[in-house]
């Protein structure tokens, strides 16, 4: 966009003056991702190049929808007049003459509130708070209306992941109760895991592999692109089994499956997108790692650091929801010296803890498949139409997408301290600034081994 700034005849002095000191002052409301340090003129022109040329996909995550709500409002799950905003918002995407490529959305279907009593799991002695016949109502509500949405947009795949709040049985509960089945198993067999991707594969989009008792599954998005759907909830610090299976020997069943699918990918010359609902490092609320420590000797936290590490040349994203909040976390090395890459949050639809509802538009090179930009749309509860109110990655970080600089390439090149400013501007999607300390979430190291 070009803006004409008309100016009363001046002397040739004050011409230089005044033209200088716009200059300066645009120059200065552009960041570099070299530690947000005020613009070149080169960078200032790049970053002006719309990241909207490339192609790109929505990731969306933690709907929580009460179907019982008429009315959202902080501090609430999303309400029917929330979700009918959304779906309009949504569909106006879908529908418009350069739709996304496709949509991840990375678990949390029903609300909070439809939980009552508690049970014990078997594995670990933990009590639990049993889910409601609301909570089946909810999921199902959601997935029908997600059904119908993308009913008109045969060409547009829907992937979902499972997030704590999806077990039938319980919160963190494993995906399968070994007595209801799963959530899946009460949706149409079409609906779910994806939508408008075919069952085995041939032509993408396609699933390539399911364990969908468990909750993950690898798919074909489209040609070049292999997208490995995490159950992480199995590796969450909090997980509780109502399957059967102790949380130890699922987790170390899933990290294997990763590892095979890595490697896959990497002979078959993929580019990997690794989706998950709770993301590896710390939460910064309890200040606690969000994976558990298992297994003791060698860690989940660990083994998924190692695999990123010694697959960079594949792996081309890694996105997570869980948080409600719009976070970047950087991934290091074994030895937590060396950033390898960069995941992105979707911020949650429910703004349950005072964030603003939001989902994201995330911008990809064509070729290579890494993320060049995001832009985030937000709204207010209450708000009558979703509306166009946004941010950008590239303008709140400094990125250059118009040069193919990619949001990993950026986020390396910055100081801890400018990435958690910079952070901090979006993190609660515009609502305010975070309550708590968020810069410990941002790196993600390995987790101290015991010797003992």
């Amino acid at each position: 966009m070009l803006i004409f700034i008309f100016l009363r005849p001046l002397k040739k002095y004050q011409m230089k003056k005044t033209f200088f000191c716009l200059l300066i002052a645009f120059a200065g409301s552009a960041t570099s991702c070299s530690d947000n340090k005020p613009a070149s003129a080169a960078l200032i022109e790049t970053t002006m190049v719309s990241s909207a040329t490339h192609p790109y996909f929505i990731h969306l995550s933690d709907i929580h929808l009460d179907s019982y709500s008429s009315h959202t409002d902080y501090k609430k799950d999303t309400g029917t007049d929330l979700w009918k905003i959304t779906c309009e918002k949504l569909d106006s995407i879908l529908g418009s003459p350069k739709p996304p490529q496709f949509v991840l959305y990375t678990g949390d279907l029903p609300a909070h509130n439809t939980t009552q009593g508690t049970t014990t799991s078997n594995c670990t002695g933990e009590s639990e708070h049993k889910q409601t016949s609301a909570h089946l109502v909810n999921v199902k509500t959601l997935v029908n209306s997600l059904y119908n949405l993308f009913e008109k947009y045969e060409q547009i795949p829907f992937f979902y992941l499972p997030g704590n709040n999806d077990g039938l049985y319980c919160d963190y509960c494993s995906f399968n109760d070994n007595q209801q089945g799963t959530l899946l198993s009460h949706l149409p067999q079409d609906s779910m895991p994806a939508i408008h991707a075919d069952a085995s594969c041939g032509t993408p989009p396609c699933l390539l592999d399911r364990n969908l008792s468990t909750g993950y599954y690898a798919a074909q998005v489209m040609p070049g692109l292999r997208l490995l759907s995490l159950n992480s909830i199995i590796f969450g610090r909090t997980y509780i089994e109502r399957d059967g299976i102790c949380q130890e020997y699922a987790g170390n069943r899933q990290i294997g499956w990763l590892r095979g699918q890595l490697n896959s990918a990497r002979n078959a010359g993929d580019k990997v997108y690794i989706a998950m609902h709770i993301p590896p490092g710390i939460d910064i609320y309890s200040q606690n790692q969000m994976w558990a420590n298992l297994p003791a000797q060698n860690p989940w936290t660990n083994q998924f650091l190692g695999m990123v590490d010694s697959n960079q040349h594949s792996i081309a994203g890694i996105f997570f929801g869980h948080t409600h909040m719009d976070e970047v976390r950087r991934l290091y090395n074994m030895d937590g010296t060396k950033i390898t890459e960069a995941a992105i949050s979707a911020p949650g639809i429910s703004p349950i803890h005072s964030n603003n509802p939001g989902f994201k538009l995330v911008y990809f090179d064509p070729a290579s498949k890494d993320m060049l930009d995001f832009v985030t749309y937000y709204t207010t509860p209450g708000a009558s139409t979703y509306g166009n109110a946004n941010y950008s990655f590239s303008s709140t970080f400094g990125s250059r997408p118009g040069a193919g600089q990619s949001i990993t390439d950026c986020l390396k090149n910055m100081q801890i301290q400018s990435v958690d400013d910079a952070m901090n501007t979006i993190y609660m999607v515009k609502s305010k600034r975070a309550g708590a300390n968020t810069k410990g979430g941002i790196e993600v190291k390995p987790v101290l081994v015991s010797t003992q």
